[in-house]
């Protein structure tokens, strides 16, 4: 199994979501997709998968990436931009390691991995 985390840096709006669905290619009207929260982990096949930022209309707000999920491998789909106080960056969906990525970032990427669910988890925990 592969792991990806689903982090939100932006902090905002409530009600956006991130979709990952099997396969590659375009958009697709399958029901075959599943919503994922952010600040959740989940445990993953093997195999090629698709994921985008939905808004609460579930209407895409960004394209599609690819992740390769690899057995024993870890991924992160991080939310990034900046709205507010004057400058506004779109909002958009990082993945890390991108495909391709070496043992040397996947290394890199383990540690960040530990990092982000020990947060994660203690966020739990405070609630």
């Amino acid at each position: 199994m592969a792991q990806i985390a689903v982090v939100d840096a932006l902090g905002q709006p409530a009600g956006d979501f991130v979709r990952i669905e099997k396969g590659s290619g375009p958009y697709s009207n399958s029901k075959q997709w599943q919503k994922l929260d952010f600040n959740t982990i989940i445990a993953v096949k093997p195999g090629e998968y698709k994921v985008a930022l939905m808004g609460e209309n579930k209407l895409p707000k960004t394209s599609l990436l690819q992740i390769k999920a690899q057995s024993k491998e870890y991924y992160i789909v991080m939310r990034v931009g900046n709205v507010g106080k004057g400058s506004e960056a779109p909002q958009d969906i990082v993945v890390f390691p991108q495909m391709g990525g070496t043992q040397k970032t996947t290394a890199s990427l383990s540690i960040i991995f530990i990092t982000t669910a020990a947060a994660l988890l203690s966020d739990s925990a405070g609630d």
